[in-house]
This record gives structure tokens, sequence and C-alpha cells, in this order.
């Protein structure tokens, strides 16, 4: 069947061929363009989403590293009554004051508790049993919670069980700080779910216990649900999972807790293998959290609908296929009027036409003969031009440069409009992440400068000259606050820095001084731009000038000042790095709050060393005597007759009393008869357990007559209890003496009075004790902060 006339002609034909082929071109153009708008959006939402759970992340580990650091603190405290140099004194009381007290001052926290191995604590657990916080083995377990907002003193329960127990269990196995997964525990007859965060206690390689603290999963909940406005405005969904991927936080979600992560949310388990993933038209990003030195790692998640990020691109790809339909359309309807008017020269432009529907934008105009084709010569040429123009732009788009902009042609010019558009939020998105990864790299870079084990001058150096550096600024001080004997408060220079150059300046500013005493009495920056001719001068080698900007940040540190730092800079501070600068501020102040309490409790330390070498040199004296005495014993049991002298001349000079073989006194000489307080007539056929004092363990007399049974001699040192209820320190040696046949017949044990030098370490220890309280709270109030 033959065509119509109407659609067998040269003018349908051409006109068929340019609209197709301007149509492929456009459509091409176009379907990059959209590619590259949602691929863009795609990707700067998934920054966004990874930024967001990272800090997250951050945020929860810092919140339960606060009790976990205090856990360590306290294991470290509570390791002092096993210290044989230290000699602490604290008892289940103080340990209960200890726990009581950080359990008021952290809200966040649902309880706090140590558990000790049996004896481990003071070796009195007998005289605890089941008093309160305490249960029937009397093991020291306190467990201090909250129960309807009220503080109060359970024992601990189930530690002995797997699973419930994990919190004791866990790190008596492992031996290292644990984070537990979320569990159910029974608190006030109710059953609670919480996490644990556990520190061993653990002294020369031996686990006597733990300390730890509890956290409630309501409470983790609490804060996720008031972030939810912050999650890409309310539409995204964060999730935290446990290390065994227990549901610890969901958005709105709080019927999830608990539960595990493959029953309840089975499209998150494959986040454990990558950072990121797109499936079912959902973005899920996810930041693992590690805590301390435990091997715990949670993880943060964060879901949001591709729909609601590509939101702004889809409009865009929308307005952009309408323009290309019109431009279409329109240009169909220019070509079909002018090949109405000249048909010759149009194979001309059909051929360059083809050309361009390949890909071919490197054309040459046609030499038109008539002022129509030429005019149809230069429109078609303008589209050309608009082509290469928009795909250059996009190209540039593609390698991250932003300098390139369309040209807009009229008011009507959407592309260019929507091009441009594009390029401005990708350049804003570009520049924020500038911003935010310049901030995290300096916490990162001073975070570790403020964990370097310095001086503080040393420090306040290095922290100096890196904040000049980093911020571009030329010239700094750092001022430290000093208050002198007379209790008057200063503002010490101890650090400044110019042009690469240390200049040890020694400069002292009274409160209320100058800027820098301002800035310390209203506890706030000062930030200016309009500086003083001879305020400050800023010299190198060419000679001075005056800075353009002057920032002074103060160090305040839980309402307490600890020093002022000031930046002089040619170039005015931008609002992002000004808050760079009090971020820093604050971990700068303390971190010199902690140094300063380290210092005291150093000093403090190096006295209580200095008086226990003394102790020991007294110790190694006396045990040069003993050895002596022992070898006087030994030469004894060898020489049975000169036996009766030299044990008359022992009496003249140490406690010495003889026991038969079922451990009845036989014999006791004046001296152990002066300080028992006992006649020798009423120590005679006794028991030698009558001077026995209360607070001597049981094991040591087993040990000694399991040892002097075998024929061994037996040394060392023993509370002794008076007739009239005081006691006295000996340091005993028992020498069996052996018969014929190789076997004791009766015991000798000699003695010497060492009460003043175990009265002389109980005063030593309670020095020390008392240096470590005041160290104590001093720490305690940094790290409240």
């Amino acid at each position: 069947m033959q065509l119509s006339s109407r659609y067998n002609t040269i003018s349908f034909k051409v006109t068929l061929i340019v609209a197709v082929a301007t149509f492929v071109l456009v459509a091409m153009l176009f379907s990059y363009s959209i590619i590259q708008i949602r691929k863009n959006a795609v990707a700067s939402a998934k920054e966004n989403a990874m930024a967001m759970a990272r800090d997250y992340s951050g945020r929860l580990k810092a919140t339960i590293e606060t009790p976990l650091s205090s856990s360590r603190s306290l294991s470290n405290s509570l390791l002092a009554i096993k210290d044989e140099e230290l000699q602490s004194s604290l008892t289940r009381d103080d340990v209960n004051g200890m726990l009581k007290n950080y359990l008021q001052s952290h809200t966040s926290l649902l309880g706090t508790y140590t558990l000790w191995e049996p004896n481990a604590f003071d070796g009195k657990d007998s005289l605890y049993i089941n008093s309160l916080g305490h249960d029937h083995t009397g093991r020291f377990i306190p467990y201090w919670v909250r129960v309807n907002g009220k503080i109060s003193l359970e024992p601990l329960v189930d530690y002995e069980t797997a699973g419930t127990g994990n919190y004791y269990l866990i790190p008596k196995k492992t031996a290292q700080e644990s984070v537990l997964d979320p569990y159910i525990y029974p608190i006030g007859g109710k059953q609670v779910l919480m996490m644990s965060v556990v520190v061993p206690i653990i002294k020369n390689g031996q686990f006597l216990g733990i300390t730890g603290s509890d956290i409630s999963i309501d409470w983790i909940q609490d804060m996720v649900d008031a972030d939810q406005k912050q999650i890409f405005g309310g539409l995204g969904q964060l999730y935290v999972l446990s290390t065994n991927g227990t549901i610890a936080a969901a958005t709105g979600k709080r019927q999830l807790l608990g539960k595990k992560v493959e029953a309840a949310l089975p499209h998150l388990q494959n986040l454990q293998s990558q950072p990121s993933m797109v499936s079912n038209d959902t973005l899920r990003v996810y930041a693992p959290i590690n805590f301390g030195h435990s091997t715990a790692t949670w993880q943060v998640c964060i879901s949001v609908p591709l729909a609601e990020l590509t939101k702004h691109a889809q409009a865009q790809m929308v307005n952009l296929i309408w323009l290309s339909i019109t431009f279409l359309a329109g240009f169909i309807v220019f070509v079909i009027w002018l090949l109405k008017k000249q048909l010759n020269p149009i194979y001309q432009i059909s051929s360059i036409a083809m050309e361009v529907a390949q890909g071919n934008l490197a054309i040459t105009e046609v030499q038109a003969n008539n002022r129509e084709i030429e005019e149809l010569n230069a429109a078609f040429f303008k589209v050309v031009e608009s082509q290469r123009e928009i795909t250059g732009v996009c190209t540039a788009i593609a390698r991250g440069d932003f300098s390139k902009r369309a040209v807009v042609k009229s008011e009507k010019d959407e592309l260019s409009k929507a091009v441009n558009q594009m390029i401005d939020n990708l350049k804003t998105s570009a520049e924020e992440d500038a911003k935010r990864s310049w901030a995290n790299e300096g916490l990162a870079k001073f975070g570790e400068i403020l964990r370097s084990d310095k001086e503080l001058n040393l420090l306040a150096e290095s922290v100096l000259a890196n904040l000049v550096k980093y911020t571009g600024a030329n010239q700094g001080a750092f001022f430290l606050v000093n208050e002198s004997a007379s209790k008057q408060v200063q503002l010490e220079m101890i650090a400044c820095y110019a042009y690469n150059r240390k200049k040890f300046i020694s400069k002292k500013i009274e409160v209320g001084e100058g800027l820098v005493g301002q800035c310390y009495l209203e506890k706030d920056s000062i930030y200016l731009t309009d500086i003083p001719q001879n305020y400050v001068q800023i010299t190198s080698g060419l000679g001075e000038a005056t800075p353009s900007s002057v920032l002074l940040v103060p160090l305040l540190n839980n309402g307490q000042m600890e020093g002022v730092i000031e930046l002089a800079s040619f170039k005015p501070f931008k609002d992002y790095e000004i808050a760079f600068i009090k971020k820093i501020a604050e971990s700068i102040a303390s971190t010199i709050s902690t140094v300063r309490v380290n210092e005291q409790t150093k000093t403090l330390l190096e006295k209580s060393q200095q008086q226990a070498e003394e102790l020991r040199a007294q110790e190694e004296e006396m045990r040069q005597n003993m050895e002596e005495l022992n070898a006087t014993q030994e030469e004894m049991t060898r020489k049975q007759i000169e036996l009766g002298g030299q044990i008359a001349a022992l009496n003249n000079a140490a406690i010495v009393s003889e026991v038969d073989l079922r451990g009845n006194i036989i014999f006791a000489n004046d001296e152990f008869c002066r300080l028992a307080k006992y006649t020798r007539e009423e120590l005679i056929g006794k028991k030698q357990s009558i001077v026995r004092h209360p607070d001597m363990p049981a094991a040591l007399f087993d040990d000694l007559w399991a040892t002097i049974v075998k024929g061994k001699v037996w040394k060392g040192e023993v509370k002794n209890r008076a007739k009239d209820g005081s006691y006295y320190w000996v340091d005993a040696t028992i020498t069996p003496v052996l018969g014929e046949n190789g076997r004791p017949i009766k015991y000798i044990g000699v003695r010497y009075d060492i009460t003043s030098k175990k009265e002389q370490e109980e005063r030593i220890t309670f020095a020390i004790k008392e240096a470590q309280e005041k160290a104590g709270l001093t720490t305690e109030k940094w790290t409240k902060s």
C-alpha cells in the first residue's frame, strides 16, 4: 500500500528525521543530567546519614564510657586494700558511701555496685551473713539502685547464674572490661531491661571481684526518641544494636526493646559487612561503637526512605523533562514552517542533524543563500551550542568542579537556571562537608595532643603552637590561673607563640585587668575586629603590624576557670573556627584540671613512698636480726647439750614459750607473762590459743600447725590478745624439738614484740588514705564534668 501524498513528501521526511534526531539528542543530554542529579542527591544524603550515625555513636559512646571510666577508677581505688605497701583501711561502709554518692551524682544511671570473691575484701564475710546489702554467704556484694525515684541498697542476686549473672561471670572469665548486652534483672520486685558496664578488680593476676554500673535501656530509648526530629526532619529511623544483635533502642518503637534483630528487624542483619546499603528503596547506614578496653561492639543504624531523600531531585527531573518536551515541540514546529519556505538547503541541514543525533557536536555552520536558511542555520546552531555548554557544565560537575555555570539565555531558560541551582546546592554541600571534616580532624588532632603525658608548661606550649597553626592565626598566648600564697588570683602567661617562634615571656595579669582579666571575670569569649593601635603587634622580619582580629576564649571546666587563650590574626576568624576553638577550650580546661590533680597526687605519693622506704629499711634491719636468730636456733637443735643455757639466755631477751604436742602451754618466761598480763600459773596447762586475737584468720594457725608437725620451722607476724583485752604484735618463730626418731616431742616459740612497728605502719597508711581521699575528691569533680 502506498502512503498518501501528505506523508510521501520530502518536507515530511526531513521534518521527521530532524525531529527524531533532536529528540534523541535532547533525551540523551537530559537523561545524563537527571542521572547525575539523582546520583549526587543520594550520595549527599548518604554522607549526611553517615555523619549523623557517627555523631550519634560518639554521643552514645561518651554517655556509656562515663560510668565505665568511673568504674575503672573505683576499681583502682579498691585495689589499695590489697596493696601490702599502702595497707589501705577502707571498710565496707566506706565503699558503700562511695557507691551511693556516685549514684546520687549521676542521674542517668540505674544502679552501681561491687562484688568480691569470698573473703577477698577484708576476710570478714562470716560477720556479715544476711546483713543489709549481703546474702547468706556474707560476701561483699552491695548494689545501690534507684527504685521508684529513691536510692536503696540491695544485695546482688543470681551472680552465679549464667545469663542473669553474666555481669559477674563474663569479667571473671575474661579478666577484661565488659559492656554487656541488654538483659533482664530483678529490681524492687520488678523485671527491668538494662545494660551493664563492668570492670574487673585484679591484683597480680588474681581475680578479686568487679565494679560496675547499670543503665536502663528505657533511658537510651528516651534519648533516641528525643532526637527523632533531627533525623532527616523526623522521616528517618534510628536503631541501636548491641554486640549480640539485641535491640537497645528504636525510634518510636519501644515494643522492640530487648528483641533480637534477626527476628524483629531482619532487614538490618546485612549491615555487619558494609557501612551503607540501599535496598527496597531505603538507604541504611551504620556506625560501630567501641567502649574503653572492652571487646564489645555496638552499632548505630539510620534508615531513611530514598523517596524522601530524592524528592527535590525528582522535582528537578520533572521540570527538565517538561522543558525538553516543550523545546522539542517548538523546534519541530519551527522546522516544519521553515521547510515549507525553503526545501533546497534542507538536505544539507538534514545531514548535519544526523551528525548531531550521533553525538557529534563538532560541526560547522551551513552556508545559507537566503535569509530563511540563514535564520534556520543560526537557530539550529544555537541549540547545538547550548547542548555543548550544558554538556561541558555537567562534565565539570562530574569531576567535582563547581566553578563553571550555565549561561541563562532569558527569564524562561529554566534548564540553565535548574543546572545553576544544582551547582549551588552541590557546592554548598561540599563546603559544609569540608568544614565538618576540618573540625573533626582538629578534634582528633588536639585530642591526641591532650592525651600526651606532658608537664603543664610543655602541654600548654604544644597546644598553643598547634592551635595557632591549625586555625591560621599569627600569634597566641596561653594564660593559666595561678593562686598565690596570699590567696590572690592572677593570670600567668605560661606560653606564647608568634611566626613559628616560641617566646618565653614572664607576664602576670590581675583579675579584671585588660581583656584577659575581663574574659576571666565574665567567663565568656571576647572577639574583636576593631583593634586599638597599641593593644598588640604581630612582629616578623619585615616589621610590625596590628592584627585585624583578636579572640579570647575562657578555659572553663565545670564552672571553674582554669585560664584564658588569646589568639591574634591578620584575617577575621570565621564562625565555625570560633565554635571549634571554644570546643577545644573545653577539652583543654578539663585536661588542665586533670594534670593539676595528677601533680598533687604525685607529690603525695612521693611522700608516702619515702615513708614506706624508711619503713622497709627498718624491716630489713629486723629481718637480718631474725636471720641471725634463726641461725642460732638451728645450732641449738644440733647441740641439745647447750640447749638449757641458751634458752635461759634467750628468756632474758625474747618472749619464749613451750607447748606439748596437743598445744598445751608447758613453759612461759617472764616476758611472755608480762605482755600477756597472765601469771605463769594461769598459763601453764592452758591452750596456746588463750592469747589468740579474733582478728587473726584461722587459716594462719592451720598453716602453722601443718608446718611444725612436719618438723619444720614456722615464721610469721601474729596479733595476740592480753588478759585485759588489749593487743600486741609479735614476730614469731616456732621451732619443733625432735626426738631420736626424728619426730617432734614439743614446740618452742620465740617471739619479739613489734607492736611499735605495726602502729607506725598504721599511721603511715592513714596518711596515705587521707591523701588519696583528697585526690579522689578532685578527680570526682573532674569526672563529673
